[in-house]
């Protein structure tokens, strides 16, 4: 079934598999130059990326100390892949129906 995005393009809606990692998961912002901390290493998914604004973390909330700021839970789905580089549309096909109904997102990609 085709969707249509903001600019009206249609794009067609993959079926994919998908399942929720254990646990809550927080995203913690640090300064740019930040060194990666310890904590933000361990677990089942961690992401950590650095631009010239910020170092950003994704991490098991639990793994976060309770004087690092990081006010909201999130839950983690896993997309179950890989999929090949040239294919379209996947992560909007997944995202269209939660962004629709109102549910923030976060998306990662390795």
């Amino acid at each position: 079934m085709p969707i249509l995005d903001e600019q009206g393009r249609s794009h067609e809606r993959h079926r994919l598999r998908f399942r929720q990692l254990r646990g809550s998961y927080a995203i913690v912002r640090l300064a740019p130059d930040a060194p990666i901390p310890a904590w933000a290493t361990k677990g089942e998914f961690t992401s950590i990326s650095r631009s010239t604004d910020e170092l950003s973390i994704v991490c098991p909330a639990d793994n976060v100390p309770p004087d690092v700021h990081s006010p909201h839970r999130w839950i983690c789905l896993k997309l179950e892949g890989p999929f090949p580089f040239e294919q379209t549309g996947v992560l909007l096909s997944f995202i269209a129906p939660l962004s629709g109904n109102g549910v923030p997102i976060f998306a990662v990609s390795t």
